[in-house]
């Protein structure tokens, strides 16, 4: 659910306002209103800008050391001096690196041509002889350079030869051949140089591990020193100074659950605030607060949009479906089994901010193992196949009633999706009635009169009730829900303009309730997909192995192994993707989620 939010506005004399922000940052729990767009200019920029570099250098620094940071707080100066040690240093190294690419560029070039001194050359040249350097195919090759240029052969290098031609100075030699120009360095002194090159980046690379080593805690500290100062700026910056700039006037919001804390401090502050509920225009914050298991899959919900202050949070409401949709798209009890005892091993071995995803994997392992059981897929295997324990009994029952189990998943993926279409159409029922009023959901209350009478009445008239009561009960659920969708939707507007927008209701209704429905094969088309791939690994795996009996374990284990972690990584990949899209997409829009929220981020020291 929706954390509800206080409205504070304080009036403060300017003399005092830093000493009152200082203490609102240290109580961290008011979210400043903000003006409009943030104009970061002057000072406030250049502090982006350096913590955009402190946390280069953190980030870089992390790397290169293991160990804890236990260094103590360093002074601004000496901070700042770290920052330009570590870009000093890290300028030198790409430097190197640079000069290390080229040289090796070099060393590729001369290698081939092997050792020689540019100075005999020089002086052949001095006597009135030039020697070239050219490349060409074996097949281009021609024996006659030998006598009309001098050529000679240095290497064959696969398919090309390498060679040179020694002519008088000034002669013209037309050869069909690459012209090869060698960089004015022997071979010796190139790996001489790319040597010394390597050991003064050795000793770079040594200088910032022992700088991450001692100093890495002080560059944390710098940044969220400059984060601290940057919020307060931004504070100062959404604060209207009135009263020919003598008061400072803020405004915020905070959590009701805070109030009684919060009020106590501003008793000893001695400031003048007011309390008000949020106003309508105003853009609250958000703030989530649910129950341990929809608590998981916030995160997931994050990643499109938080909702809006004035709706309802929707996150316990398609977390039970995103987990059946998971463990449906997967539908493999081995896969399952990995990623439920893989969750619960790492969850004792990550940090207390990452624990909640590891608990996450091992419930949608959990969802997975359930769906397995229920397609009979195991690493692959067909269970009903194989006829394994009572598989065989429903395998039997299926084919006596000729059907089997992928009709039966494609049939209840179609339900899931009828399932979550009704509940987010009810869902959107209690957001309209949320946000304003009973009379403000009309229009899709009729609309769920108009389709329940329709399915009512399919029901009834396979059940061969009698037509005289099916015709009662349709005829009054379908005139409920026509006079509440088509001509009392909107009580505000006329009863024409209401009957018009009803037409056009009608028609998203059919194309979208139909589009929405169908979208739900894909858990359907995920899972036989995933169980077809696992068994061709299978079938590879025996059908490839040799009969030799120790190379043959090998092969066969080497490719299941191979095979289903590919496998299993894509179809994670597909099982996290897909319901996400069916909740965002067909969920959302059914339940009427407009979204928008701005996270709830209080002002408070780091």
């Amino acid at each position: 659910m929706i954390v509800k939010m206080k409205k504070y506005t304080f009036l403060v004399y300017h003399k005092d306002y830093n000493r009152f922000l200082e203490s609102l940052q240290e109580q961290g729990v008011l979210h400043v209103k903000e003006r409009g767009a943030a104009n970061v200019e002057g000072g406030q920029r250049d502090k982006l800008l350096l913590m955009s570099r402190i946390q280069e250098a953190i980030k870089f620094l992390s790397r290169k050391t293991d160990a804890k940071v236990t260094d103590q707080i360093a002074s601004s100066v000496q901070s700042f001096e770290l920052l330009q040690l570590f870009d000093s240093l890290r300028s030198e190294d790409d430097l190197l690196m640079q000069s290390i690419a080229n040289i090796v560029k070099e060393i590729a070039i001369l290698e081939p041509w092997g050792s020689f001194d540019w100075n005999t050359l020089d002086k052949l040249v001095e006597n009135g002889l030039q020697v070239s350097f050219y490349s060409t195919s074996t097949r281009n090759w021609n024996s006659e350079w030998e006598t009309n240029y001098n050529a000679f052969q240095i290497v064959q290098n696969g398919a090309n030869v390498l060679f040179v031609t020694i002519t008088k100075k000034g002669e013209s030699v037309e050869i069909e051949a690459d012209k090869v120009k060698l960089p004015r360095k022997t071979l010796k002194d190139a790996l001489l140089e790319i040597d010394n090159l390597q050991r003064e980046k050795n000793r770079i690379n040594n200088e910032l591990i022992s700088l991450a080593a001692t100093h890495l805690s002080s560059l944390m500290l710098y940044k969220t020193r400059i984060q601290q100062e940057f919020d307060f700026d931004k504070v100062v910056w959404n604060t209207n100074n009135v009263a020919e700039g003598k008061i400072s006037l803020l405004e915020g919001f905070i959590p009701v659950d805070q109030e009684i804390a919060f009020q106590e401090f501003l008793s000893n502050e001695g400031v003048f605030y007011e309390v008000t509920d949020p106003e309508s225009e105003d853009k609250v914050p958000v703030l989530l607060k649910n129950n341990r298991f929809a608590k998981l899959f916030e995160p997931i919900g994050e990643l499109y949009t938080l909702p809006n202050y004035n709706e309802l949070d929707l996150t316990s409401l398609y977390s039970p479906f995103y987990m059946a949709f998971f463990g449906f798209c997967l539908g493999d009890a081995g896969y399952g089994l990995i990623l439920g005892l893989g969750g619960l091993f790492m969850s004792k071995r990550v940090s207390a901010s990452f624990r909640n995803i590891t608990i996450l994997v091992s419930l949608l392992g959990l969802s997975t193992i359930l769906f397995g059981l229920i397609s009979g897929t195991f690493f692959g295997m067909s269970l009903y196949e194989l006829r394994i324990g009572f598989y065989a009994n429903l395998d039997d029952l299926m084919k006596s009633k000729k059907t089997n189990i992928n009709q039966i998943l494609f049939n209840l993926a179609l339900i899931f999706g009828a399932i979550q279409i009704a509940y987010g159409m009810f869902v959107k029922v209690a957001n309209e009635i949320h946000q304003g009023g009973f009379r403000n959901a009309f229009s899709t209350i009729g609309w769920i009169f108009i389709l329940s009478g329709l399915i009512l009445r399919y029901v009834l008239q396979k059940t061969g009730i009698d037509q005289t009561i099916v015709t009662i009960l349709i005829t009054g659920l379908l005139s409920i829900g026509f006079l509440m969708a088509f001509i009392f939707s909107d009580p505000s507007r006329n009863v024409f303009i209401n009957f018009g927008l009803g037409f056009w209701d009608a028609y998203n209704m059919a194309t979208g309730l139909m589009g929405d429905l169908l979208s739900y094969i894909r858990l359907f088309a995920l899972s036989i997909c995933g169980g077809i791939l696992g068994y061709v690994f299978n079938s590879l795996a025996f059908s490839l192995a040799p009969d030799i009996p120790v190379v043959r374990v090998i092969v066969i284990t080497l490719i299941l192994v191979i095979g289903h972690t590919i496998n299993l990584m894509m179809g994670i990949l597909g099982a996290f993707v897909h319901p996400m899209r069916l909740t965002f997409v067909e969920f959302y829009k059914n339940a009427g989620f407009s979204g928008g929220g701005k996270r709830y981020l209080p002002f408070k020291m780091k």
